[in-house]
């Protein structure tokens, strides 16, 4: 569906007093088209270069139309009382693959036109000389009550010029080269309006908004399609069963989805599993919908993608407390981040953007010459890649457009496909999970004999890695004792030899309820939510049902975990 992208910037020390005027009657034109569902209408009334960036991002292949409206100069809009260079806006706006036209309704010049048009705008609307503000509403209001009504690019420009002429004189111009300076201000010079095009997009002039209700499903769409092929791809050199499923089909038989889906699922971390799996073959009693284009499987898919960012998150943290205990204590920089994040509130979570921590733990990391636990990450690279950038750019946005209920109807089918192809493009580069396992440590048996001068130690766990079928328990002995009741991440130096098997404890920030009270399920999983400092407490939440109730860690339950979540404050982000 095409988008309709009306921002508006006014200013604190040189306010507009048409801004809202213009900005309230252009919705109103457009609402009822955009009710019919023949385009999106998206409304910025205070706009900022984030907000800008963040919405060019979620919508770029479906812009028809930008506005910007507000103050400007020669190079710069005034954004937040803040200049955004042109540079930036046009490189954002040429990602627009179907960008018809732009409107730069405040102060633009050659500089600015010519930048977009070399960018690859078809058509560009501004002004060349000061124009008051009450003129530049009366054009950009004429202007959309025109294009509602059905008239084209070129005859709703002509007919809002007419407007503008009402109270005082103005000039047009026209063509790829005329120079002109513009501003939105009072002035006695004539402005100068201009409609700019190159000549191979003149037909677009005679374009109009379109006037059916077009969501079309495209025809070889199908829900999970892409998600399943990318994760199949990804896990194929970590899981045996994955390899053995690509082997018969380049032998030529078929392997059904369900298969696949299995394989898939009980080759990753249970966690990440979990909320994949209800994406891929949700059970009959959920019946959410996820499996289908639907406003539950959009949010389900941002839980996706919130648990893999956090369990990455984990990896990094359980490794820097490690390096703590023998180094110098961590960076100015990365305490202020690790503070933030243990003191974010549920009602900041879905606005959380995991990016500048992952970026930080990592450097740490590097700074300390210390090796990632997991061999295959960097996080840096990760975030490099632009498919990847973009797609987590993608999904952070989705998420705070959940969180504020912003979602319209005839978006979701869109949002959907989109979503799709952003989670299966964060899962292509993780699919090195596979190789290593997580597992739950229940108990701990000293083995010692008076005939052995050797004690070892038989570990009761339980793995974390399967969503179908029975959780798998099993005893792991070693010269060694491994950490209790905690939450660990294995890894084998060689395939069948245990006892060359390295661990890294994920606790206190993955807990196992089961590990700590006998319960009748074999695992009970829980993921650090947030610090409770009036009761200095930690709070937890289910990770296969986060809307449960939170799990409350104090001196009173847990105390072991809380324990440890103290020593880690105190070595990692002390007061």
């Amino acid at each position: 569906m095409k988008v309709i992208f009306l921002s508006y910037a006014n200013s604190t020390t040189a306010p507009l007093i048409f801004l809202s005027e213009e900005d309230n009657a252009n919705y109103n034109t457009l609402q009822k088209r955009a009710y019919k569902q023949h385009f999106f209408l998206h409304r910025d009334s205070n706009t900022s270069t984030k907000k800008i960036s963040e919405y060019l991002s979620l919508y770029k292949n479906n812009i028809y139309l930008f506005l910007y409206s507000g103050h400007a100069n020669r190079h710069n809009l005034f954004i937040e009382d803040e200049s955004a260079r042109t540079e930036g806006i046009c490189q954002m706006l040429s990602q627009c693959n179907n960008l018809k036209l732009v409107i730069l309704n405040g102060c633009s010049t050659e500089g600015q036109v010519q930048a977009l048009l070399e960018a690859g705008i078809p058509v560009v609307i501004g002004t060349s000389a000061p124009v008051s503000d009450q003129k530049a509403k009366d054009f950009s209001v004429t202007f959309f009550q025109n294009l509602k009504e059905g008239a084209s690019i070129e005859s709703a420009f002509e007919l809002a010029i007419g407007a503008a002429k009402v109270s005082g004189k103005i000039e047009v111009n026209r063509g790829e080269n005329e120079e002109y300076r513009a501003g939105r201000k009072s002035s006695s010079k004539s402005p100068t309006w201009g409609l700019f095009y190159k000549e191979e997009n003149k037909e677009v002039l005679e374009e109009t908004l379109p006037s059916q209700t077009i969501i079309q499903q495209p025809e070889n769409y199908h829900p999970n399609e892409r998600l399943t092929n990318n994760l199949w791809k990804a896990l194929k050199n970590y899981s045996r069963k994955i390899q053995m499923q690509h082997l018969m089909e380049e032998e030529g038989d078929s392997v059904e989805e369900g298969d696949k889906h299995i394989a898939i699922l009980n080759s990753l971390p249970r966690p990440i599993a979990e909320h994949l799996r209800k994406l891929l073959c949700p059970v009959e009693d959920e019946n959410e919908g996820y499996d289908k284009i639907s406003r539950s499987r959009l949010q389900q898919m941002t839980i996706a993608f919130e648990t893999i960012m956090e369990f990455l998150t984990y990896v990094l943290l359980a490794q820097i407390w490690e390096l703590s205990f023998d180094n110098d204590p961590t960076s100015t920089e990365l305490k202020p981040l690790v503070n933030a994040y243990l003191n974010r509130k549920p009602k900041q979570w879905q606005a959380y953007n995991f990016k500048p921590l992952l970026l930080q733990l990592d450097n740490e990391l590097k700074k300390s010459n210390i090796a990632y636990f997991i061999e295959e990450m960097d996080i840096q690279q990760m975030f490099q890649k632009s498919s990847f950038h973009d797609a987590h750019l993608f999904l952070n946005i989705l998420r705070k457009k959940i969180q504020e209920e912003s979602i319209a109807p005839y978006e979701i089918k869109e949002l959907c496909i989109r979503a799709e192809e952003s989670l299966a493009e964060i899962v292509s580069e993780l699919g090195y999970l596979g190789k290593y396992t997580l597992a739950a440590v229940k108990n701990i048996d000293v083995l010692r004999y008076r005939h052995k001068n050797v004690t070892s130690f038989n570990h009761g766990m339980v793995k974390l890695m399967r969503v179908f079928g029975k959780l798998q328990e099993e005893e792991l002995k070693l010269d060694r004792y491994l950490y209790n009741r905690s939450v660990l991440l294995l890894k084998k130096e060689k395939k069948d030899d245990g006892k060359n098997t390295q661990e890294l404890s994920l606790s206190p920030f993955i807990i196992d309820d089961n590990a700590f009270y006998l319960k009748t399920d074999l695992s009970k999983l829980y993921f650090f939510s947030h610090f409770q400092k009036n009761t200095s407490s930690y709070t937890y939440r289910h990770i296969i049902r986060p809307d449960d109730p939170l799990l409350e860690v104090s001196e009173e339950k847990y105390e072991l975990v809380k324990e440890q979540f103290d020593v880690f404050k105190q070595m990692i982000c002390p007061d």
